[in-house]
């Protein structure tokens, strides 16, 4: 993305959301509008083999196909990197 569409898309966010919330605090607030996409059955979040990449792979991308990227979609990720 370039500077002006991460400015706009930056402005656009402060205007609907206000701060920057983080994941978490998304989830609390919105839970109407709140999904969460497990990439590895039994919820296990990290692939430990080949075959696990592969099925976190081809859950992603079907969960893009089903989005569908008509009218563009941003993905919105946290992540968290503590002591």
């Amino acid at each position: 993305m370039d500077q002006k569409r991460l400015d706009a898309l930056t402005a656009l966010w402060s205007d609907r959301w206000g701060g920057a919330p983080s994941a978490y605090e998304l989830k609390e607030r919105f839970r109407d509008r709140w999904v969460r996409f497990h990439s590895l059955p039994g919820s296990k979040r990290y692939p430990d083999t080949e075959e696990q990449l592969g099925v976190v792979l081809g859950r992603h991308h079907t969960i893009l196909q089903e989005l569908g990227t008509a009218e563009g979609l941003y993905v919105i990720a946290d992540s968290y990197h503590g002591a």
